[in-house]
């Protein structure tokens, strides 16, 4: 499976994905822009089989109206969603037809954004090797709780993420924040200098050549929310983040 990835420039800045299979078909995630899409699908010759929500916020569906409304569109159960489409349960795995006997892709329930808010987990030889994170996790911070959001819920999420997302597991969220999170790091971090030394180069690297989609191996040494069992720290982290 092939990850095609598109920074949108917007005021946002949001991140959407399409996964590519051997077959020509396509699995979009998050599309912001429907015609910048439809234009790639065609452009490659690849048929779009599917549509993937992680929330239901108009930044994550807003290009969806272009594509026919025969594709199958799948999102939380509860979603205010202004299209149909198939209620999926935490732990489903969907698109079976789309995904090869070596790979599936599954559903991982992750509220706290907004109590709706799902990711989705992409396994290779039983490897968990992508989680597009939406706006629960990003890389060095995590979602806000301003729209329909629950902090207590979304440190809970955290603390669960922490356990289950594997070293190796490359990181896919929705939005470029990464920069803006780094400078908060930096001032706000309690951790070691070995952290702040890390948060410096990542910073460096970034401004030098650009997004680097990482592992969670980097997330856990530069995100403060993971791993993070002090709730009170937590929730201070991230009302300070709001007014950064």
């Amino acid at each position: 499976m092939k990850v095609h990835v598109h920074f949108h420039q917007n005021s946002l800045r949001n991140f959407s994905y399409l996964l590519e299979n051997s077959k020509g078909e396509a699995i979009l995630i998050d599309p912001f822009s429907g015609d910048y899409w439809r234009e790639f699908l065609n452009s490659k010759h690849l048929a779009l089989v599917g549509l993937f929500f992680t929330h239901d916020h108009p930044d994550h569906y807003a290009g969806e109206s272009v594509f026919s409304n025969e594709i199958l569109r799948v999102a939380h159960p509860n979603a205010r969603l202004p299209f149909p489409f198939k209620a999926v349960q935490n732990l489903d795995k969907i698109f079976i037809d789309f995904c090869d006997e070596r790979s599936f892709l599954r559903i991982n329930f992750t509220p706290g954004h907004v109590g709706t808010h799902l990711a989705l987990e992409w396994w290779q030889d039983e490897v968990l090797v992508g989680f597009f994170s939406g706006d629960c996790l990003f890389n060095a911070g995590i979602g806000n709780t301003k729209n329909g959001g629950d902090v207590a819920v979304l440190f809970k999420t955290v603390q669960r993420l922490s356990t289950i997302l594997s070293k190796e597991t490359i990181l896919y969220p929705g939005h470029d924040y990464i920069q803006r999170n780094l400078e908060f790091n930096l001032h706000y971090s309690d951790r070691h200098k070995l952290m702040l030394q890390f948060l410096l180069e990542m910073k460096e690297q970034y401004e030098k050549s650009g997004y680097q989609f990482m592992t969670m191996d980097n997330e856990f040494k530069m995100n403060p929310y993971l791993n993070n069992n002090d709730q009170e720290n937590f929730f201070d982290l991230r009302r300070l983040r709001d007014q950064w």
